[in-house]
């Protein structure tokens, strides 16, 4: 079973490189999952509700131990990533990091269809709080990619 966690900020490349890299996986999305839920609809309640179900369906996957992808930027802070590290999840996944400029996410978000576009502000906010995980958080492997 190989598993990975594409890290980047919004606009980053985590779905293009997916589609080019790791075509075949099966990909847990945080947009696909709250937008097949709640449609366009974004708040914090939502947020944690989406986080829950990325949780279940990785849990899923390592227990059927299938091949899969995550494409979020839910874990691209240590807190959240901790639920991975707490649930044993973390020694299962390949973290690749996509390193990409704020200019180039900004301009890269503008792009997406419009039901995923995001404020710019939240970009500029995620982009800022990306943080590496750490020999602590015990994955199996990290990798930064630049973009």
């Amino acid at each position: 079973m190989e598993v990975f966690l594409i890290m980047g900020a919004p606009g980053a490349g985590k779905t293009t490189y997916i589609s080019e890299k790791l075509n075949g996986y099966f990909v847990i999305s945080c947009d696909n999952i709250r937008e097949a839920k709640y449609g366009c609809i974004r708040s914090f309640e939502i947020r944690q509700k989406v986080l829950q179900d990325i949780l279940l369906l990785i849990e899923f996957c390592i227990t059927l131990k299938i091949n899969f992808v995550i494409d979020t930027t839910y874990f691209n802070d240590i807190e959240n990533r901790q639920k991975l590290v707490e649930l044993g999840f973390s020694k299962y996944i390949n973290v690749i990091i996509i390193d990409t400029s704020l200019d180039k996410c900004i301009a890269n978000n503008q792009k997406r269809k419009k039901t995923r576009v995001i404020n710019e502000r939240m970009v500029r906010m995620l982009h800022e709080r990306m943080s590496a995980p750490t020999i602590f958080e015990k994955f199996q492997s990290l990798k930064r990619i630049a973009s």
